[in-house]
């Protein structure tokens, strides 16, 4: 197929290259396939569950507060504009009331306010200068599924906190939509760590280093370290609760905490691979991906990409045979029993590669897709060897 050793080692590299683009471009696609999930799921379960490899943030750092509790009862109006019952809402006198405290001295880092207001109350103009009045407090934004902004009612400092679920369950945190929305972790990153994720073409940068735009969470915070009966785990309350307690122990709790607050308990849930998680819990878990450098590809993950891919190239150019037994060679000789053979033999291949770098560099290569490209590839190549043979044969 080759006329000399250098244009097959040329052909090689250039290809296992090739590779890398192809794996890069799918990484940052917000979704996989399903099998590819359930592999994550059990390396995960395997290094952060069984090995307990993970590094979890301190507990002192964070302060979680449920709002699922806190209701009022607001008109509900239809589409020809008559009243037709209630409908219960995030109480706003309970928001305003706390966050009122929480200024008076202003000693917490952050806020991360999971609520989107999109219905008007009378009380909105008290907690609208409530938020005015805090420090850095982060409302959430979304999209109508496509690219018309939702109103909200309640106006300030927001970040996008749109994410997609893949075969109906969240994989991945896309930090970058539409090219320009920042999310919610994407703005605190770069407000309290100085960081970035930016598009350059088809890239992302961040911190010097290529990066992944769209990144499999590890959750290094789950549903059972918030909210636990025991009192183990994170600092987490319910607001109705948090409301009966004096104002100077209120002020005390959120001193130096980053403050996630949202809907925990009821609405916003999402099968994920930890399980059943709230949205609040996603945002501030895709935050501290970020300052972790979980979207970084440094140098010694995209060799070891770059040496697995040369190898599959090295097998897929070359005449080595692999396969020996008797067995096995009639199953791949045979018309369909080969093209199945072919894919699970790579899938095997590319399974591996992905346990191997979640082990060894915190980076999901959910990377199974590539092996439908390289069954075809290795039939081109049969067929262009097949036809050099024959044009050789006839030209004896």
């Amino acid at each position: 197929m080759f006329k000399s050793r250098f244009a097959f080692l040329v052909a090689v590299t250039v290809h296992a290259i090739g590779m890398m683009f192809l794996t890069y471009a799918w990484l940052n696609l917000p979704y996989s396939y399903e099998s590819e999930s359930n592999i994550m799921a059990a390396t995960n379960i395997l290094k952060n569950v069984v090995l307990a490899a993970e590094e979890k943030p301190s507990p002192d750092s964070l302060l979680f507060i449920n709002v699922s509790y806190d209701k009022m009862l607001i008109p509900r109006v239809d589409s020809e504009g008559f009243e037709s019952g209630n409908v219960a809402i995030t109480d706003r006198a309970a928001l305003t009331r706390f966050l009122t405290i929480i200024n008076e001295t202003r000693q917490y880092r952050f806020v991360i306010l999971d609520v989107f207001f999109e219905d008007s109350t009378v009380q909105d103009s008290a907690l609208q200068a409530a938020i005015n009045n805090s420090k850095s407090l982060i409302l959430p934004y979304h999209f109508d599924g496509g690219e018309t902004r939702l109103k909200s009612f309640i106006h300030g400092w927001s970040g996008l906190a749109d994410y997609s679920a893949d075969f109906g369950a969240f994989l991945k945190y896309t930090f970058l939509q539409h090219d320009t929305c920042r999310t919610v972790p994407l703005l605190l990153y770069k407000k309290f760590n100085n960081g970035y994720l930016q598009k350059m073409g088809p890239f992302y940068t961040s911190q010097g280093h290529l990066a992944l735009n769209a990144l499999t969470l590890d959750f290094s915070i789950r549903p059972y370290d918030v909210f636990a009966n025991d009192g183990s785990g994170f600092n987490s309350v319910h607001l109705c609760e948090l409301m009966n307690a004096p104002p100077d122990f209120i002020q005390s709790i959120v001193k130096g905490k980053m403050i996630v607050m949202g809907d925990f308990m009821d609405r916003d849930l999402h099968p994920t691979l930890y399980g059943t998680m709230a949205g609040p819990l996603i945002q501030i878990n895709a935050y501290l991906a970020l300052v972790n450098g979980d979207q970084l590809l440094r140098w010694p993950v995209l060799w070891f990409i770059f040496g697995c891919y040369l190898i599959i190239s090295w097998f897929l150019f070359s005449d080595t045979v692999v396969i020996s037994n008797r067995w096995l060679l009639k199953i791949r000789n045979s018309k369909w029993g080969g093209l199945i053979f072919d894919f699970l033999k790579y899938a095997l291949v590319l399974v591996l590669i992905n346990i191997f770098s979640y082990l060894l560099f915190d980076v999901h290569l959910n990377v199974l897709i590539m092996g439908i490209y390289i069954v075809v590839v290795e039939y081109i190549v049969s067929w262009w060897k097949e036809r050099s043979q024959k044009k050789h044969n006839k030209a004896s």
